[in-house]
């Protein structure tokens, strides 16, 4: 997550090289792996800065593994907290 931070060349790598499908990926293999899932949020957050990215994320299906992720038993506080604050920046996208 920190080379995507503050970073839009990099953000725009991580996407173009397949980031955002991996880290989906990863949370539907782990799903009940907390750190993987609140790692994975953390990641969406800081590489989903610009528009165009937050519509790969929305795409790549992140959306449904964040919900889940949240509604796990052992979801972290810090889970709870980013995974609110990226519903809600993918939400105001509207239909993608």
């Amino acid at each position: 997550g920190s080379l995507a931070n503050n970073d839009t060349p990099n953000q725009e790598k991580i996407t173009s090289l397949g980031g955002i499908e991996a880290l989906v990926q990863a949370m539907g293999q782990h799903p009940s792996h907390a750190g993987v899932q609140e790692n994975a949020i953390l990641a969406f957050l800081l590489t989903g800065l610009p528009k165009e990215i937050q519509e790969c994320i929305k795409k790549a299906g992140a959306e449904a593994k964040v919900r889940r992720a949240m509604a796990a038993p052992n979801a972290t506080a810090q889970t709870m907290e980013d995974g609110k604050q990226l519903l809600d920046r993918l939400g105001k996208l509207g239909g993608v």
